[in-house]
């Protein structure tokens, strides 16, 4: 499965729960694909309320940029 193919996928995760911990457990797993989880990872904090996870997915983008 292409890496296009396993985001789409874990993006699907995310959406498919409202559970904080869960959807950072889901941003942690983007994250492991590196810089071109950065724009998933955005997408998905867009539309979630929860302050926390917007943080942890600013937080997980920050490391990535920090990396490359």
């Amino acid at each position: 499965m292409s890496e296009e193919k396993q985001i789409e996928d874990i993006k699907s995760r995310f959406l498919s729960t409202v559970d904080p911990d869960t959807r950072k457990k889901v941003l942690d797993t983007l994250a492991t694909y590196g810089s071109i989880a950065i724009d998933p990872i955005n997408d998905l904090i867009k539309l979630t309320v929860d302050t926390d996870v917007k943080s942890h997915g600013l937080d997980l983008i920050r490391q990535i940029r920090e990396k490359t």
